[in-house]
């Protein structure tokens, strides 16, 4: 009987050490819990400064090249799977300055944006056309 008693105490004190152990471990989980929490989803639309919709602007998120989205035929956008807190976000299209916006996110939220863009006469660099071919058609050759 004695015996059995001892092999409680030890049993007792392995489970108090391992509640100890638990204890120690739970900022790790609660990091770990901070990973899973609900992602926040970003609507909106890209817009020129009379608030037309742009067609084909890209929205991508800043050091990232996972978040990427094209605005569609109203410069309406949606992205999912972001995740929660602070995020800057860089939007472009030709013709249009290039700018950066910030998105505070919330857990499980969906948020809403309007990104303006401002128009703008971009330079191209020049294109030489030449030819050099003298005959056009093969029946050229025998006049």
């Amino acid at each position: 009987m004695v015996h059995s008693r001892s092999v409680g105490a030890w049993q007792l004190l392995a489970s108090c050490v391992a509640a100890g152990m638990l204890h120690a471990q739970q900022p790790a989980l609660d990091s770990a819990r901070q990973d899973t929490l609900p992602s926040a989803i970003l609507i909106g639309r890209v817009v020129d400064s009379t608030g037309l919709g742009l067609v084909g602007a890209e929205i991508t998120l800043l050091h990232s090249d996972r978040v990427h989205a094209i605005t569609g035929d109203s410069g309406s956008f949606r992205i999912t799977g972001l995740q929660p807190g602070t995020l800057v976000f860089n939007v472009r299209r030709i013709g249009f300055e290039a700018a950066t916006f910030t998105a505070v996110l919330r857990p499980g939220k969906t948020h809403r944006a309007n990104f303006p863009l401002t128009a703008t006469a971009q330079s191209l660099p020049t294109v030489a056309v030449s030819d050099t071919m003298t005959h056009t058609h093969w029946l050229d050759q025998f006049e």
